[in-house]
Formats: structure tokens, C-alpha cells, sequence
């Protein structure tokens, strides 16, 4: 399942230069036919383009959550750019993707904390013990995709992001 969730996000989304911006447990839905779809693009933004600001998906609104330096978003799963209030692409869906990996192969949340503002802290922070540390079961790409280091992050469309 974590390969085809992360090829449906990979080849649609990203392939359109969408950022979802809030991809979570709950916005991954498995159909009865075993096709992966993620949910929810309630908070997604079209990626900056070259030479261009960032632009929303729907029209702005006064008041509108998607305006830039804004943090929205579910804060366990928010990369440490999004948390930060600057500008995302493709990466940041991967680093939430990672931590919703992590959560599936662990049982517990990559990062966390006793309030918002903790677990945003530890999302900027903390890298989360390995797999192998907590389970006794390797899963390299969830340690990858879910550095707090952009640049260490596995690249949107790789032939190798999603292999578990």
C-alpha cells in the first residue's frame, strides 16, 4: 500500500504541480478494489512556478489560510518549511508522507509533543529514532522522507521513492 499511496501522490498531484499540504492517516483511503487515493485538498497550493509567486487553487479570500508565512496544516505530519511558514513543494508532501510511514510501521507518531507548539518544535527539531530502533524492522525510505533536512528528503517522481 505505502508504494502505490506514494505513486498515486508522486504521479497526480505532484505531476500537476499540486502541493496537498496536509497529508495525514486520514486523508489515505484504500477503495475495495485496492486503489490508493489521497484525500482532501482542502489546504493544497499549486507549487511556486519560476519567476512567479505562489498562487491558491481556489480564489483568495480575505482572511484566507493559504496566504504566504501562514502556518496551516496538522502539525505531526507538517514539514519543518510548512511549520516554518515557507514556501513548500513536492518535498514537503513526501516529508508528511514519511512521518505517516513511520506511524504505520511503528504504532506511534514520528513526532509529537503535549501541545501544538510542542510537536511543531519537535517536527523542526527532532529526527525520529529509526524504524529498525523501535521495531527491529528496517524501512529506510521512511527515515529518508522524513528528515528534517529538505535536502535529504527522497525527490518527487525518483523510480526509487516509494520501495519499502
Amino acid at each position: 500500500m505505502t508504494n502505490l499511496a506514494g505513486r498515486t501522490l508522486s504521479h497526480t498531484a505532484h505531476a500537476a504541480g499540486i502541493v496537498q499540504r496536509d497529508l495525514k492517516p486520514t486523508n489515505v483511503m484504500v477503495t475495495g478494489q485496492g486503489l490508493v487515493k489521497v484525500l482532501d485538498f482542502g489546504l493544497a497550493k499549486l507549487a511556486d512556478q519560476p519567476g512567479g509567486g505562489e498562487e491558491t487553487l481556489s480564489a483568495p479570500q480575505a482572511g484566507s489560510p493559504t496566504r504566504r508565512g501562514t502556518v496551516i496544516g496538522t502539525a505531526a505530519y507538517m514539514s519543518p518549511e510548512q511549520a516554518q511558514g515557507a514556501v513548500v513543494d513536492a518535498r514537503s508532501d513526501i516529508f508528511s508522507f514519511g512521518a505517516v510511514l513511520y506511524e504505520m510501521a511503528t504504532g506511534r507518531r514520528a513526532f509529537s509533543g503535549s501541545t501544538t507548539m510542542s510537536t511543531i518544535a519537535s517536527v523542526l527539531r527532532d529526527d525520529p529514532p529509526r524504524v529498525s530502533t523501535v521495531t527491529g524492522a528496517p524501512l529506510r525510505t521512511t527515515s529518508r522522507s522524513s528528515s528534517t533536512a529538505r535536502s535529504r528528503r527522497i525527490r518527487a517522481g525518483a523510480s526509487s521513492t516509494w520501495r519499502t
